[in-house]
């Protein structure tokens, strides 16, 4: 298994990262998911409900932060 982390630039977008998995499972790789980071993730708070419902299919792992950042 394999999971793709949302740290930053393009490929850390989970928009992009589900197209990703998509494109490979086309292709029949099945051993891919999302671990969705929050600290990495600030951008996608508001919404965050929605963006959830898309990569749930996908999500290996959710990790909430406590950090103060």
């Amino acid at each position: 298994m394999m999971g793709l982390d949302n740290h930053g630039s393009w490929f850390g977008e989970p928009d992009n990262q589900i197209g990703i998995i998509k494109a490979l499972q086309s292709e029949g790789i099945s051993n891919l998911g999302i671990v969705f980071n929050q600290h990495h993730g600030h951008g996608h708070i508001e919404g965050f409900n929605s963006l959830l419902q898309r990569m749930l299919p996908n999500v290996l792992c959710l990790n909430l932060s406590a950090l103060p950042w």
